[in-house]
C-alpha cells in the first residue's frame, strides 16, 4: 500500500538529503501517489522567500493540489504541469520539462522545471523528482534578441518600403524628365499610385477648360468609361471635386443604401497642385471600408504633385508649339514681304516698261529682260527655300527624304541658289534617328542659317555636321558682323532655337562677339543629357 510504503521512501530521502542539498536547484521528491517526501535547501528557501504556506515547506502534502496553474502554464502552449507531471507519476513518461514564468509584483522571473521518474528497488515502488531553475538571465536575453530581430525586421521593411517608394516615385520623375507623351505619364502615376499605396483603384480626374464638370484623364484597376460608376455616390456628387486644398479621405466608407456592391468604399483624393493648367485630383479607392494613415495621405499628395507637373508641362509644350508655330509664321510673312514680294514687284515694273523699251532702247530691254530674269530666279529660289522650310513639319514620318543629311543638303542647295552668303556643308558619319530629332535639329541648324543670311551680312557660312551612333553635333558658323552675347539682337529667334533644342534634349550653344562672327552648336545625345 503506498502510505505503508512511505517510510521507506522517506528513508530513502534521509539517506540522500545531503545530495539533495547540495544541489542548486529547488527539488521536490513525490512518491507515487504524489505526496511531498522531501525537499532540499534551496526548495525550502524558496519557499521562505516567497510566503509558502505549506507547513514543513510542504512535505506530507499533495503536491499538485499546491501547484497554481497561473504560474505555471506554459509559454508555447505545450502540455501544463500537472498534465505533465501525472504523465511521469503514471509511466507514461520517463521525463517532462517545461519552461514557465512566475512573476512577482515587483520582478519577472522564468523557470525550467524538469520532472523525472525513479524507482526504489527496495520497497519496490515508484517516486518521481521534481526540479525547479531559474532561467530569468537567459529567457531575459532570449527576449532582448527576439526584440532586436523584430525591430532590425522593421527597420528591414521599413527601409525597404522607403526604397520601394523612392523607386516609384523615381520612375514617374524619369518619365517626365524625358518628355513622354501626357497620356503615359498620368497612366504610370496611377499605376505607382495603387501599387504603393496597396489600392485596387486609382484615377486623375481633370477639370478642362469649358467643361461642365471634372473628366476621366487616366485610370488603374478600372475601366475609365466605368470610373464615375465605381466611386461613391458622396464622392462623384461633390462639386469641389477637382479643387480640393488638401489630400483627404471622400468615401465614408459604408455604401449607401441601394448602392451597388461593386462601388469603391474608401476613396482617398488628393489634389493635383496645377499652375498653368486646369485643376484636377487623383483618387485613390479601395473595395473595403478602412482607415487611411497620414503617410498614405503624403505619398497621394506626392503623386498628384508629379501628376501636376505632367500636366504643367503638356501645357507649357503646347504653348511653346503655339509660339513656335506663330514665329514661323511672322518669319515667313516677312520673308514674303522682304524678298519675293519685292522681287515680284520689280520684276512687275520692269515687265510693265518692257514693250516700250523695246521701241526705243532695245539695248535696254535687253538688260531689263536680263534683270526680269534674275529677279523670277531669286524669287523662286525663296519660294523653294519657304516650302523646304515648311515641308518637314507636313509629314516627318513618311517623307522619303526624311534623313537629316538629305535635309541639310537641300537647305544648302537652296541657300546657294541665292545671293551670299555662300554656304559650304561638311558632313560626317550617319545615324539612324527618329524622326522628330532629325527634323527638329533640321529647323534649329535652318534657323541658323537664316540668321547668317539675313542679319549676318556674312558672306561664307560653314555648317559643319558629326553624325554618330552616340549622338549628333551640329555647327553653323559664318564670318559676319557678330554680335555682344549680352545683347543679343531680339529678331535672331535664339529662344525659339533653344526651345527647339530643350524638346529634343540637346543643348544649344551660341558663341558670338562684335565683328567676329558668330558660331551656334546644338548637341544631341542618344542617352542622357547632351554635353556642354
Amino acid at each position: 500500500m503506498p502510505g505503508q510504503q512511505r517510510p521507506a521512501l522517506q528513508e530513502a530521502a534521509g539517506f540522500t538529503q545531503q545530495v539533495l542539498d547540495a544541489l542548486a536547484p529547488s527539488v521536490v521528491v513525490l512518491d507515487e501517489a504524489g505526496i511531498i517526501v522531501a525537499v532540499n535547501t534551496a526548495w525550502r528557501r524558496f519557499g521562505d522567500e516567497n510566503g509558502l504556506t505549506w507547513p514543513h515547506h510542504g512535505v506530507g502534502q499533495p503536491y499538485l493540489a499546491g501547484i497554481d496553474p497561473a504560474q505555471v502554464s506554459p509559454d508555447d502552449g505545450s502540455a501544463s504541469a500537472p498534465e505533465g507531471i501525472r504523465a511521469v507519476m503514471a509511466g507514461e513518461l520517463e521525463r517532462f520539462q517545461l519552461e514557465y514564468p512566475c512573476h512577482t509584483p515587483t520582478r519577472q522571473q522564468w523557470y525550467l522545471m524538469w520532472a523525472t521518474r525513479f524507482g526504489l528497488a527496495e520497497a519496490g515502488r515508484n517516486g518521481v523528482v521534481i526540479a525547479h531553475q531559474e532561467i530569468t538571465e537567459r529567457k531575459l536575453a532570449e527576449l532582448a534578441r527576439e526584440r532586436y530581430a523584430q525591430e532590425a525586421e522593421a527597420a528591414r521593411q521599413r527601409e525597404a518600403r522607403r526604397r520601394e517608394v523612392a523607386e516609384g516615385l523615381s520612375s514617374v520623375l524619369t518619365a517626365l524628365n524625358a518628355a513622354l507623351p501626357l497620356g503615359e505619364v498620368l497612366a504610370l502615376v496611377t499605376q505607382q499610385a495603387a501599387h504603393l499605396l496597396s489600392a485596387e483603384a486609382a484615377l486623375i480626374v481633370g477639370l478642362p477648360t469649358g467643361a461642365a464638370g471634372p473628366v476621366v484623364l487616366a485610370a488603374h484597376g478600372l475601366a475609365p468609361e466605368r470610373a464615375w460608376a465605381a466611386l461613391p455616390l458622396e464622392v462623384v456628387a461633390r462639386p469641389d471635386l477637382a479643387r480640393l486644398a488638401q489630400p483627404k479621405v471622400l468615401g465614408a466608407g459604408v455604401l449607401a443604401e441601394g448602392e451597388a456592391r461593386a462601388r469603391l468604399q474608401t476613396v482617398l483624393a488628393a489634389p493635383l497642385p496645377v499652375h498653368e493648367a486646369e485643376g484636377g485630383a487623383l483618387l485613390v479607392g479601395y473595395r473595403r471600408a478602412q482607415a487611411v494613415a497620414d503617410e498614405a495621405l503624403g505619398l497621394a499628395g506626392e503623386l498628384a504633385a508629379q501628376a501636376a507637373l505632367a500636366l504643367d508641362n503638356a501645357w507649357l509644350r503646347q504653348r511653346a508649339a503655339q509660339q513656335a508655330v506663330s514665329h514661323e509664321r511672322g518669319r515667313l510673312m516677312r520673308e514674303l514681304h522682304d524678298s519675293v514680294n519685292q522681287a515680284l514687284f520689280s520684276a512687275g515694273l520692269i515687265a510693265d516698261a518692257l514693250p516700250g523699251l523695246w521701241a526705243q532702247h532695245p539695248a535696254e530691254a535687253e538688260q531689263g529682260v536680263a534683270q526680269l530674269r534674275t529677279l523670277c530666279r531669286t524669287a523662286l529660289s525663296e519660294m523653294r527655300t519657304l516650302l523646304l522650310a515648311l515641308r518637314p513639319d507636313e509629314a516627318p514620318a513618311t517623307a522619303p527624304d526624311a534623313s537629316l543629311g538629305a535635309l541639310l543638303r537641300r537647305r544648302v542647295e537652296a541657300a546657294n541658289a541665292q545671293p551670299p552668303p555662300e554656304v559650304t556643308l561638311q558632313l560626317e558619319g550617319e545615324a539612324d534617328l527618329p524622326p522628330e530629332v532629325a527634323h527638329g535639329l533640321y529647323r534649329v541648324a535652318s534657323e541658323a542659317l537664316h540668321n547668317a543670311s539675313k542679319h549676318a551680312a556674312a558672306q561664307r557660312v560653314l555648317l559643319r555636321g558629326t553624325l554618330g551612333a552616340e549622338g549628333v553635333t551640329l555647327t553653323v558658323s559664318d564670318d559676319g558682323v557678330g554680335f555682344a552675347p549680352d545683347v543679343a539682337p531680339r529678331g535672331l529667334g535664339l529662344r525659339i532655337m533653344r526651345e527647339r533644342a530643350e524638346a529634343l534634349g540637346a543643348r544649344l550653344t551660341v558663341q558670338s562677339a562684335a565683328g567676329q562672327g558668330t558660331v551656334v552648336t546644338v548637341r544631341w545625345a542618344r542617352r542622357g543629357p547632351a554635353d556642354g
